[in-house]
C-alpha cells in the first residue's frame, strides 16, 4: 500500500510542486512507478537525476482526482526500495473565505508558529469594522432610570479573509488558531501592533 506524501488542490494556473521523503526517510532517490495522468510532468534532479517533483498543466489536467505514483529508493537506484508513495493533484474549484469585499485594502499578520519562528499572510479583504463590547455595570440614577456605570473591554475589530486559496495554504494559515502571540503589520511593517485573535471556530474545508 503506497503512503500519500502530498494532496494538492489545482486551482487555475500551471505550478510545479515538489515532494520531499526526508520526513520518512533521511537520504533517498525516487522515480516514477506507472505512467502518468495527462497534464503532469516529471521534474528531476540534475545531477541525480531523481524525481523530485512535477509541473501541472492546469488546461490539460483532468478534473477530478488525478494520482501520481512513485517509488523511494535508499540513498540511489541501486539502493534498497523504500516503498510507494502517492502525490494527489485535485483540479477543482478552490478553497475560499467569505466574498472579499474591499480588494483595495488589505491586513499583514504575522503570528508565533507551533513549529517554531514566526510566520505571515497578508488577507486581501477587510470584511468588517466594528466594535467588541464586554460586561457592562449598570446604577439607578434618581428618576429610576437604567445607566451604565461602567463599560468594559471595549475593543476594535476587523474581520479578514482570503481570496482563492489552495489547501496547502489552508493548512499553512490553520497554524493561527493555536498561536499564543499574533500581529498586525503596517505596509512597510515599520509598525507592528499586537493584537488578540478571536477563539470562533471557522470551516477549514
Amino acid at each position: 500500500m503506497a503512503t500519500e506524501i502530498k494532496n494538492v488542490l489545482v486551482c487555475d494556473s500551471d505550478q510545479s510542486i515538489y515532494f520531499d521523503l526526508s520526513p520518512f526517510y533521511f537520504s533517498w532517490w525516487a522515480e516514477v512507478s506507472g505512467s502518468l495522468p495527462a497534464g503532469v510532468t516529471e521534474l528531476q534532479d540534475a545531477i541525480t537525476l531523481s524525481t523530485v517533483g512535477f509541473f501541472i498543466d492546469y488546461s490539460a489536467l483532468a478534473s477530478g482526482i488525478n494520482t501520481v505514483t512513485i517509488e523511494g529508493f535508499e540513498q540511489d537506484a541501486s539502493g534498497d526500495s523504500l516503498g510507494l508513495f502517492t502525490l494527489v493533484f485535485e483540479k477543482s474549484s478552490c478553497t475560499t473565505e467569505v466574498e472579499v469585499c474591499c480588494a483595495t485594502d488589505y491586513v499583514s499578520l504575522a503570528w508565533l508558529s507551533l513549529e517554531g519562528g514566526i510566520k505571515q499572510w497578508v488577507f486581501p479583504g477587510v470584511r468588517e469594522f466594528n466594535v467588541k463590547v464586554g460586561d457592562a455595570n449598570t446604577f439607578k440614577n434618581s428618576s429610576y432610570q437604567v445607566q451604565y456605570s461602567e463599560r468594559k473591554n471595549v475593543f476594535n475589530a476587523k474581520r479578514v479573509s482570503s481570496d482563492f486559496i489552495t489547501q496547502e495554504q489552508v493548512d499553512y494559515l490553520d497554524d493561527l488558531r493555536y498561536t499564543i502571540q499574533a500581529w498586525e503589520l503596517n505596509e512597510d511593517a515599520s509598525v507592528v501592533t499586537p493584537i488578540l485573535l478571536d477563539n470562533e471556530s471557522f470551516r477549514k474545508y
